[in-house]
């Protein structure tokens, strides 16, 4: 399948951007009191930018693995990396968001959504999400990365090529 990675990565950050949506944090009154998030399609430190307070950045690593399933009709499997970089203002914020990101992405299987045209199109495929984890982001250099979390995990993509 042409372009599963951008696939793979837009479906993920839609899915991300309306949990978010649907528990508050980029409405109009999040919960805690905290300001609103803005999410982000990249990693604003691959990109050698300061990461904005109150953002969480949505960033996929190289493919780990591909392989074919023994079940027939030509079905393939590749893995890819994700990382959920959360940003808050505070501790208590980034824990907040970062377990309900990983609550709504535990075990779940996401639609592959084809973004390259001018309507998005379901392409019949899934992609699983594995070995979800909440981390703290280690302090290093000049800021303070406390607050900090990121949701790692495992998008599985199953496809037709």
């Amino acid at each position: 399948m042409r372009f599963r990675q951008r696939h793979a990565h837009e479906s993920m950050y839609n899915y991300v951007k309306g949990v978010l949506a649907a528990t508050g944090w980029t409405g109009s009154t999040p919960p805690l009191g905290a300001p609103a998030m803005t999410v982000l399609d990249y990693e604003p430190q691959e990109a050698g930018e300061i990461p904005p307070i109150q953002s969480v950045c949505i960033s996929f690593g190289d493919q780990k693995s591909i392989g074919t399933f023994d079940l027939g009709g030509g079905l393939y499997e590749v893995h890819y990396p994700v990382f959920i970089d959360i940003y808050p203002e505070n501790e208590s914020i980034g824990i907040s968001i970062g377990e309900d990101i990983s609550d709504a992405l535990i075990e779940n299987y996401l639609h592959l959504i084809d973004y390259t045209g001018s309507t998005p199109v379901d392409t019949g495929n899934v992609m699983e999400i594995t070995d979800v984890q909440v981390c703290p982001i280690p302090t290093s250099g000049k800021m303070d990365k406390r607050s900090w979390r990121v949701v790692k995990a495992m998008a599985k993509l199953q496809y037709t090529p």
